[in-house]
């Protein structure tokens, strides 16, 4: 056989097998810490799954945007890097779904990093993967979402939320603790001021998460914010 004919005969083959996994590659721009875009393609973290940008949780007792410091921790990881995605399947939506490299289809993967420095579980809807050992490592490591307590992603996205600590008993004198912090249905921690649209009609329920403050400032520090006509 002709080296040109063989030659021909070997891409056929090769071919069809490439486009079974298709892979994208570009700078990656972030969108939260569960996925990317590159060149407007919007593609998820195959096998992992990491919180909302509202979410929050806590740590040393106090209450932080754990979403925003996962997506802040998927941005530290990529970098300016080159970023190699193979597609592994689409979502409900029919979004893409990947495992990405950065510097090379060999290079550091980044769904393994998110999980091993703690701001990313392993996704148990994905069997026989390598992230449920990486997540008991950064468990037991207490990195990222482990320094403190959480709510599963999952969870939270189903209306779970995490207790809040009680609040100290107000001075004597001092004014009572009359903003209601509530949950709204987007799952958005939003606190009503009294006098506000919706103040008289909001029932406070603690066991959902919701709570009382007795200042704006107070309500804020906790990762409330505070309720805007729309927000509903």
């Amino acid at each position: 056989m002709k080296p040109a004919i063989a030659l021909i005969l070997a891409l056929a083959v090769a071919l069809p097998a490439a486009a079974q996994t298709p892979r994208i590659v570009g700078k990656a721009r972030i969108i939260d810490a569960n996925s990317i875009d590159i060149a407007g393609q919007r593609i998820g973290l195959f096998g992992i799954d990491a919180p909302d940008a509202e979410q929050t949780c806590l740590a040393g007792g106090r209450r932080y945007d754990c979403g925003r410091n996962a997506g802040f921790a998927l941005s530290q990881i990529v970098g300016r890097h080159w970023v190699y995605c193979h597609e592994k399947g689409r979502d409900g939506n029919g979004a893409i779904l990947a495992v990405c490299n950065l510097a090379g289809a060999a290079g550091p993967e980044v769904n393994a990093t998110m999980v091993n420095t703690g701001w990313a579980l392993a996704d148990r809807n994905v069997p026989n993967t390598h992230y449920p050992r990486l997540e008991a490592k950064a468990r037991q490591a207490k990195a990222g979402l482990w320094q403190g307590s959480f709510v599963t992603p999952w969870e939270w996205r189903r209306g779970k939320r995490l207790p809040s600590a009680p609040e100290p008993a107000p001075a004597r004198g001092a004014a009572p603790c009359l903003i209601k912090g509530s949950i709204d249905r987007d799952g958005a921690p939003v606190y009503h001021m009294p006098g506000g649209r919706y103040y008289d009609r909001t029932r406070i329920d603690p066991r959902t998460g919701e709570r009382w403050f007795c200042s704006a400032a107070q309500a804020e520090e906790a990762g409330w914010r505070p309720y805007r006509e729309g927000a509903r």
